[in-house]
């Protein structure tokens, strides 16, 4: 995908102006996506379109559907003076020449634009601690604005894509197969992951029997989905809502223990070196519940404290099958790299128990707090 190829699709939306350049933006491994400079009588403005790739999501309509409601659901929460994600609102799709929210190139590829939001920046790397409480908020304002949505106006765009149970069951197909002959290379990994595979059920059991509600969730919570202001030390909104369908606010916050706690990444050569950073783990789970605790029933909080583990482990599980099945999924840049992504993921599951009871403290103390009054703003 070429920037030529952006700069001619852009055509086929009605952008504020000309389009007459195209630039690859980001390092997201879905979508190919570029920034649009377009020429008004104003000067220039940007937009971001993305060639969607229906590979991971085949069903482009319902893909862009969703989209559309969780835009509209965004919309009027702000509306309705509710500061539930009031900044998500100002995401906005470019319609296409032909009035929809998505086209089709002379070659079969599905495009969309999005309006850019100026004056922010993207986070790859929680480091600080406003950081971690500013994403919690931004995620808990999200999950509060979907509150009002029905699940079952949103299709299932990835079939089990949070589902612990049947990513383990991938997992041992890829060991008695084989295919790359790499299970006794990974003996270390597969030995840790089956120390753990209590934790596969937790979240998944409570929705099959109805202990945790279906809800609309993102399911990708992680920091390089959040917009920061370029200059301020806030959340403007949460992004990418490819994901957003019915599951649980569990699996969120798993995401977000699992991505925001460490300041290390799934890419660090050194998993001995992975741990919890106390004040990103306080920061981000003060930062959730001022916004979301009141959401959330007596048993999903009573399973708060887990929910980081078993989406680490989910994640483990998902890096090795793809490690044993020859690298098929993930992109990597280096023989084994997926299962040293592995093995930080199993540490860090292991680092998110170790951390159980200190969460339950904090979450019983934040929401004693009346779902954070009085948390005040954390340091920079």
């Amino acid at each position: 995908m070429t920037e030529a190829d952006a700069l001619a699709a852009a055509e086929a939306f009605l952008t504020a102006g000309a389009p007459i350049r195209a630039r690859r933006h980001g390092g997201g491994r879905i979508h190919d996506s570029f920034v649009v400079d377009c020429a008004t009588a104003d000067g220039m403005r940007r937009c971001l379109l993305q060639r969607i790739n229906n590979r991971v999501f085949p069903d482009v309509a319902g893909l862009m559907r969703n989209v559309e409601v969780v835009l509209a659901q965004l919309a009027a929460a702000d509306r309705n003076d509710q500061p539930d994600a009031t900044a998500s609102a100002r995401l906005k799709l470019v319609a296409s020449r032909e009035g929809g929210s998505w086209t089709c190139d002379l070659l079969g590829r599905a495009w969309r634009a999005y309006e850019f939001v100026e004056e922010t920046r993207v986070v790859e790397r929680v480091d600080q601690t406003w950081q971690a409480f500013e994403a919690g908020r931004a995620f808990g304002r999200f999950q509060r604005a979907m509150s009002a949505l029905s699940p079952e106006r949103l299709v299932t765009t990835i079939p089990d894509f949070h589902h612990t149970p049947k990513r383990l069951e991938a997992l041992r197909r890829v060991c008695a197969d084989d295919v790359a002959r790499r299970v006794s290379g990974a003996a270390d990994v597969l030995d840790r992951v089956e120390r753990h595979v209590w934790l596969a059920p937790v979240i998944q059991s409570g929705l099959d029997d109805g202990r945790f509600p279906v809800r609309v969730v993102h399911n990708d919570a992680k920091i390089t989905n959040v917009l920061f202001d370029a200059a301020l030390p806030k959340a403007v909104c949460v992004t990418d809502f490819d994901t957003v369908m019915p599951g649980s606010p569990l699996h969120d916050v798993g995401d977000m223990l699992r991505t925001m706690t460490s300041r290390h990444t799934e890419d660090d050569p050194d998993a001995s070196q992975v741990h919890v950073a106390p004040d990103l783990l306080e920061a981000l789970l003060r930062g959730y519940i001022l916004e979301a605790g009141a959401l959330l029933t007596a048993a999903e909080i009573e399973a708060l404290p887990l929910c980081g583990a078993v989406i680490a482990f989910e994640q483990a599980v998902r890096f090795l099958s793809d490690h044993l099945a020859g690298d098929v999924y993930y992109p990597v840049d280096a023989p084994g790299r997926n299962l040293l992504r592995a093995r930080i993921q199993i540490a860090q599951t292991e680092a998110l128990l170790a951390h159980r009871v200190r969460m339950r403290i904090l979450i019983d103390r934040f929401l004693a707090e009346g779902q954070g009054d009085g948390a005040g703003a954390v340091s920079t």
